[in-house]
């Protein structure tokens, strides 16, 4: 925190530092210091004035409003805009609405007068939670769901034996767990228990072979099932990381997801007829992890705004108003538990600020339910999942992802034959080949946190290449090997030159830009946004849309600019191509395990799952060629599809990162306000 001296310096003087390792290609601020509107603001920003009026309101923007004016004028000082930018980059979390105290503090004495008031009201800091661990079997036990009595509790326990896998309940004893529902000998998985009022019936979720979401109801004693309906189409999953179903509270409803065909958004579903009634506004996207209140009049929910960016958002609304929904909560994320905690009216909310480094590196946060006002941390703890039961508090907590991804390489010729590729005690992904193939790209946190890092070929001579960079795509090469392109959190695309110095936003305004990589001819950029594709210069403009027809993953274009590769998450997933200008997608292979290929000026790589194989796809057409898996991909079913593999350019070698399994255990806190 800055002394208070610097605080009166920069008030009074206007003025604030750059980061040294970032800057944003906008003209320097120069005299006068002072943008008088939203649309000089806006313009300084190279955002609209949308954009740059919600960051005032919910992230704290330093704007300035006249006083006995209309309550639309403002102003801004670009130094302090500048600062603000600088800082939100690197925040780890939303940062607190910024407080302007410049038209009520023109001295220090009052100054420090309110900061006294400040200190003596302010909150008791954050306890640690006491907490006691619940379960501990061997893999991933998560989203319990509490019986109304408190006696027992339901959850998902994936075992290493798959046939295993599947819903429990288990006493809050020593007592072994009860299957429910198990995968048995089918491909069917059944997760997300929630127990009704009454405590006869729980509700659960599956996914068939085809992904293929339905709604599920079963005795709380066991016994055969029924499906209620389908609520998800292939493509649209509602994963096992969030808590997706709530009972009203007479029992006679389920609140859940959908996202079918005619269906999208949060629903409440009949138990006797499956008849259903939307509760949230129209929307083409994905609504997640809708929890009633306990009173079931209000709603929380979050919406997932953008898939390839990890852009989510939390909304609540009261139920059967006319009101719009709420948003408490908007950030570069991936969440992972979302539950009331109704003494405190708020939310306990599971949730990781780098999609990257995905939910496994969740912490626990308390998010009010008004309007405005940042997540509050409640323990620096990995969880997973998240749900309250009167005073008890129960998550998901297990190894963070850091210990998962590794990196490991093989000669083409051989690739069982692996060995590590710059290792450490962290987490690293997503690598990637220069063009003359002397160096690899890689994200990896082992500084502490989301970084990109550089090694020779060889993988020694490793070396941190940013610093609060916070990257949340790919590394990508410039054609001529210079320079590095890659999303970062909070939305942004960013260049950063090879040889060290100062990193480049690119002033393009688009909160969903993700996946961006070069054009052949380096002038341009292919990126991503929600289910878009666009191509944009490097400066920002001419940007036009290529495609808005499938999701698009790991872009690329072919050596000779004529088309654009991608893949598809899809059922199941595919690798296409398509003119360099946009027109019909053309699908190359499928069964694919992973999101991520690798691409060479002659061939792509990805990797296969029926069978298991890596596979060999020349560019110039012709059969593809069947290569073993590489090794530690044989028998792992869930190939974790952000991890990224890189070919050499002479497509003789291979690096690929790959994930061992999880365990993630239960653990309880008592007596939890």
């Amino acid at each position: 925190m800055p002394e208070m001296a610097d605080v009166v310096s920069a008030v009074k003087t206007g003025k604030c530092c750059r980061m040294k390792d970032e800057a944003r290609m906008v003209p320097a601020p120069q005299e006068p210091d002072r943008l008088d509107s939203w649309k000089q603001i806006a313009a300084y920003l190279n955002k609209s004035e949308r954009t740059v009026r919600r960051w005032q309101e919910l992230e704290g923007l330093p704007i300035h409003r006249h006083l006995h004016q209309q309550k639309g004028t403002v102003w801004a000082f670009k130094s302090e805009l500048d600062g603000w930018l600088a800082n939100r980059t690197e925040a780890p979390v939303p940062a607190p609405v910024a407080l302007d105290w410049s038209w009520l503090l023109p001295s220090m004495g009052a100054i420090v007068a309110i900061g006294l008031v400040f200190w003596i009201y302010r909150p008791a800091p954050q306890k640690p939670l006491d907490a006691s661990v619940l379960t501990a079997l061997p893999g991933m036990e998560y989203g319990a769901s509490i019986s109304p009595d408190g006696s027992r509790f339901a959850f998902f326990w994936g075992p290493e034996n798959i046939t295993g896998r599947g819903i429990y309940t288990k006493s809050f004893g020593d007592e072994p767990p009860v299957p429910l529902i198990l995968r048995a000998d089918t491909d069917t998985f059944f997760y997300n228990p929630a127990w009704s009022p009454d405590g006869k019936t729980i509700a659960f979720l599956s996914r068939n072979p085809e992904q293929q979401g339905f709604l599920n109801v079963i005795s709380s004693t066991g016994g055969p099932h029924r499906v209620l309906l389908q609520i998800a189409e292939p493509g649209k999953t509602f994963y096992a990381n969030n808590n997706q179903l709530s009972w009203t509270p007479d029992g006679a409803s389920i609140v859940a997801p959908m996202a079918t065909k005619t269906e999208n958004g949060i629903y409440r579903i009949s138990t006797a007829t499956a008849e259903r009634q939307p509760l949230t506004p129209p929307s083409d996207r994905l609504h997640i992890a809708p929890q009633l209140s306990p009173d079931g009049r209000r709603l929380a929910y979050m919406i997932r705004e953008g898939p390839q960016a990890g852009i989510e958002s939390v909304y609540v609304l009261n139920v059967g108003s006319h009101a719009p929904p709420t948003l408490l909560y908007r950030g570069q994320s991936m969440a992972s538990g979302l539950t009331w905690n109704p003494p405190e009216d708020e939310l306990i909310f599971c949730n990781a600020n780098n999609a990257i480094f995905g939910a496994f590196d969740s912490r626990l946060y308390r998010l009010s339910t008004h309007a405005g006002r940042s997540p509050r941390l409640l323990a620096d703890v990995p969880c997973n999942t998240v749900s309250v039961h009167g005073s008890t508090l129960v998550y998901g907590k297990g190894l963070s992802v850091n210990s998962l991804g590794k990196l490991w390489t093989a000669a083409m010729k051989d690739v069982a034959a692996a060995t590590a590729f710059a290792p450490s005690s962290r987490y690293e992904s997503l690598p990637a080949y220069s063009p003359d193939g002397a160096t690899v790209a890689f994200l990896s946190d082992r500084s502490g946190q989301p970084e990109v890092w550089l090694a020779s070929a060889s993988g020694t001579n490793v070396r941190r290449l940013t610093t609060n960079g916070h990257p949340r795509s790919y590394p990508r090469w410039s054609p001529d090997g210079t320079r590095l392109l890659y999303a970062v959190s909070r939305s942004g695309i960013v260049v950063t030159p090879i040889a060290g110095g100062v990193s480049s936003r690119l002033p393009i305004d688009d909160e969903f830009a993700a996946d961006p990589v070069w054009s052949r001819d380096g002038q341009t950029i292919l990126y991503v946004s929600e289910k878009k594709l666009l191509r944009v210069r490097i400066d920002g403009s001419e940007k036009r849309l290529i495609d808005k027809t499938s999701p698009h993953y790991s872009v690329q274009e072919s050596p000779d600019g004529k088309y654009i590769y991608f893949s598809r998450h899809s059922s199941p997933n595919d690798l296409c191509r398509m003119p360099a200008g946009g027109g019909s997608i053309e699908v190359l292979a499928s069964d694919l395990a992973s999101l991520h290929f690798a691409m060479t000026d002659s061939h792509l790589y990805t990797l296969g799952t029926h069978p298991r194989e890596l596979r060999v796809v020349p560019l110039a057409g012709g059969p593809t060629k069947s290569l073993p898996p590489p090794a530690g991909t044989e028998h792992i079913g869930n190939l974790r599809s952000g991890l990224g593999m890189t070919v050499s350019p002479d497509g003789a070698q291979l690096i690929w990162s790959i994930g061992s399994n999880a365990e993630l255990d239960l653990e309880i806190v008592r007596n939890f306000r």
